[in-house]
Order: C-alpha cells, then structure tokens, then sequence
C-alpha cells in the first residue's frame, strides 16, 4: 500500500482588501510530485489576490499516483480608523507629543525621516506636515496627515533708564507682547522703582497666541560725588570776601 501525500500549507492568514498574499503547499512525507489548486494555479506556491474571505483547497499527488488535500483560509481585514491625540498647534522651540489611536503598528514621516511607535515627540522651526500610517494584525495601513503649527513668539523691547544716579527712581517699560511679568512680581508694562545698586531687571511677555518669551535689563546705579568743604583762612576783614 503507498502512503498518501500529508499536505499541509503555511502562509498569510489575513490579508487586506486587493492586497496580494502568498501560500504554499507542502508534503510532510516530501514525495509528492504536483500540486494543483483550485483556482487552476500549478504548483507549490501561488500568490493570489484577496478580495474577501477566501479558501483555497490544493490537491498534492505523489510519485505513486496517491492523492492529498488541504485547505487554507484567508480572512478579510479592513483597514484601521486612524485617529491622533496632541496639540498641533505650539509655540516656536516647543515640544508636541503625538499618540496614535486606532492601529497595532505605526509609522511617522516629517518629510525628512521616518519613525516608528506608537507616539513621536517633535520640536519643528516652521509649520510641518506628520504623515502618520496605522496598520493592525493583517498588516491593512491607512494614512492620516497631521499638520503642525509653529507660533511665534513675542519680540519682547524695553526702554527707559539704564542708568541713574544713587538715590534717584528710574522707569523701565516693556513693549511686543500683550500681558507682561516683571522679576520683581509686577504684571504691568512698566514699573518704577527706586534702587540703592546696580540691578538686572527680566520681563517676561505673553502674546495673544500664548507664546512667551523674556528680555533682561540691567540699570546702573551711579554714585552721587562726595562733596568736601576745606576750611581758609579763620579770619577775614570786614566787607572783604574770603575763601573757603
């Protein structure tokens, strides 16, 4: 009696929609001569393409003329629904992470590199484009754009005194921004101030956007000249000037 041909296949499994997929057929008692499948391919591997849950059935024969089926079932995924969570719209020389949602795998695409996981952190100088790509079990991608916003930052000005004399107020007003900060606690444009050294001063602005940034000053604190009164002569005649 000879033996029947063991078949078996291995291959995908899952398979998005038109995608292409290969699967081969294979005798455990390594004697078989042909396969044929039933979609009319010839031959160990065939690479189909899947438009819906699909099963092909491969007939091995072996050098005896002995015959043996198998069956291998290729199951539809639909691509994921991709979504995002992050802020996409940040203040230039900050930081956004970006998580993904919807898909097992990820990849990320500025333009410039790609990266891989689940979430990205980018810093851009300018507005960028993210290309985020999901996939899930059956490997189905699907894309979604993210776009970046770049805000810019306030162009922070002060003038006023930037050096006094010991004793005397000086004033200091802070232009670019809409709502200001000073060091000293103050949130208005300006502040007056009287000091007994010299002092950096650092405001800090905010625009209608959010976006901050700071500007220093430093004022100079001058000494005021020491005055000395040298005595003359201790006598004088009358109606006559003297010196002193």
């Amino acid at each position: 009696v000879n033996p029947n041909p063991m078949v078996y296949t291995k291959g995908d499994t899952k398979a998005c929609l038109e995608s292409i997929v290969t699967i081969e057929a294979m005798d455990s008692n390594g004697e078989t001569a042909s396969f044929s499948w039933d979609n009319g391919n010839m031959g160990s591997i065939i690479t189909p393409k899947i438009m819906g849950d699909q099963t092909f059935t491969v007939t091995a024969q072996n050098k005896y003329g002995c015959k043996g089926q198998a069956t291998h079932t290729v199951y539809l995924t639909e691509q994921p629904v991709l979504s995002f969570l992050g802020e996409t719209a940040i203040c230039y020389g900050e930081t956004t992470t970006l998580q993904g949602q919807g898909a097992v795998n990820y990849t990320w695409n500025d333009g410039e590199k790609e990266y891989t996981g689940s979430s990205i952190n980018v810093s851009p100088k300018e507005n960028t484009l993210i290309r985020m790509t999901g996939s899930n079990v059956g490997n189905c991608p699907a894309t979604i754009d993210i776009q970046l916003t770049v805000l810019s930052l306030p162009s922070i000005l002060i003038t006023g005194d930037s050096a006094v004399c010991f004793g005397d107020e000086f004033t200091l007003y802070a232009s670019g921004a809409s709502t200001y900060k000073w060091s000293t606690g103050d949130e208005t444009s300006s502040i007056k101030y009287n000091t007994g050294s010299s002092s950096e001063y650092t405001v800090w602005g905010t625009n209608e956007s959010g976006c901050v940034s700071q500007a220093p000053h430093v004022v100079e604190v001058r000494p005021n000249p020491t005055i000395q009164i040298e005595k003359g002569s201790q006598t004088g005649c009358q109606g006559r000037p003297d010196t002193i």
